[in-house]
């Protein structure tokens, strides 16, 4: 799994990265992804920015698609870690920068985001797979905060739980979304 992760994003490589991020970008906008989301997750979402909290996305999917869904979250594209190549003379190269963020590497991304913030904490995380996202969640609900009190991480739709996650997460069922497809 983690050499087909790398392979995601070198297969880009000779591409101009403006071009790439073009296209994401307008792919996010054509097929209106913000009215995918669930409703329930960006309640949350909203919320805990409202309190002040940065939200932050750490994905394994490619930089340029996921940092073009930063208008829709509200948040700068700097919030988002993704898979990512080097770029030279602005063209994506085979040269993987890392940690992916996929599994164990996601936890490093998370890392990676807590270090970089004085005082810096994460205080939830949100997954849909075990595969992808088990690690970093369980690292998540197992660092302590302040007070006391206790993180919290959520699986969405993720399925029967694996006996090596047993009972650290909260699990839910999530089908409502924000909007509709747009053709």
């Amino acid at each position: 799994a983690w050499l087909s992760q790398a392979f995601d994003v070198q297969m880009y490589a000779g591409t101009w990265a403006s071009d790439l991020e073009a296209f994401c970008s307008k792919w996010i906008r054509d097929e209106g992804i913000a009215g995918w989301y669930f409703a329930s997750s960006m309640a949350i979402w909203r919320a805990l920015e409202r309190m002040g909290i940065e939200n932050y996305v750490v994905s394994a999917n490619i930089e340029p698609l996921i940092r073009g869904t930063a208008p829709s979250l509200g948040i700068p594209p700097e919030r988002i870690r993704a898979s990512r190549t080097e770029i030279v003379g602005g063209r994506v190269t085979t040269k993987v920068l890392y940690p992916i963020p996929h599994g164990p590497g996601k936890v490093e991304a998370v890392r990676e985001f807590v270090l970089a913030r004085p005082h810096g904490v994460a205080v939830a995380g949100f997954g849909n797979s075990y595969r992808t996202d088990g690690n970093f969640l369980r690292y998540i609900c197992s660092q302590p905060l302040p007070g006391g009190v206790k993180p919290i991480s959520v699986m969405i739709n993720g399925g029967v739980e694996p006996k090596e996650y047993k009972g650290l997460f909260k699990l839910v069922d999530q089908q409502e979304i924000c909007g509709e497809r747009t053709p």
